[in-house]
């Protein structure tokens, strides 16, 4: 039941990148645990459709529907990561400081031109925050501040993937609850192509 409602959940954050990044993390949690997990995810896939049709009604969500149709957020995003690599091009080592992308994008916001976009209008972007984990920070913490981030994210990775091992002694932690934590961080590194988690911290 909390797996369903989970999902109507993500369904009214109207956003594809979390629609997108539940599922990619749902299915890291199966693949770590097919004979714990996938009892529970079958059903709820089942149940899915006839939810959302008959009981949430996503037929009739007209703005569900024009938020998936919407080209915007796309142009806004690669608008925003242009921007980001144009201004980590002046400021490589450091970046132009934390939470600083919008005190100096001004002056690096122009017209992009986008494969299979075309040009992409300024004013989708032009009041953009840093939307992303990995150029934004670029941008704001130059490569000495993304390379520190990355050290972390690998550290945490590789001491998971060592804990694993302990499944092997029916360790209950490493069984259960670590392809939990796989399927967080596989939500979190996907949708940190979408969203700049440190600007929105319930989400982070």
């Amino acid at each position: 039941l909390w797996l369903l409602l989970g999902f109507v959940g993500v369904l009214f954050t109207y956003t594809r990148g979390s629609m997108l990044a539940s599922a990619i993390g749902l299915i890291v949690v199966v693949l770590f645990n097919k004979k714990a997990y996938l009892p529970y995810v079958l059903p709820v896939l089942l149940l899915l459709p006839i939810v959302a049709i008959n009981i949430v009604g996503v037929k009739d969500d007209e703005f569900l529907q024009e938020r998936i149709e919407a080209t915007n957020p796309i142009e806004s995003r690669v608008g925003a990561i242009v921007t980001e690599l144009r201004m980590w091009r002046d400021y490589p080592l450091f970046g132009c400081g934390p939470f600083q992308f919008k005190s100096y994008s001004e002056a690096y916001i122009a017209p992009i031109e986008a494969p299979l976009l075309g040009t992409v209008n300024v004013e989708y972007f032009r009041d953009a925050p840093a939307h992303d984990m990995y150029f934004g920070p670029l941008a704001e913490d130059g490569a000495v501040g993304v390379l520190l981030l990355f050290f972390i994210y690998f550290t945490i990775v590789r001491v998971s993937l060592t804990k694993l091992g302990l499944r092997r002694q029916k360790d209950h932690f490493a069984t259960y609850i670590l392809p939990l934590f796989f399927g967080i961080y596989a939500i979190y590194f996907f949708g940190g192509l979408i969203i700049c988690f440190r600007h929105y911290s319930i989400l982070g």
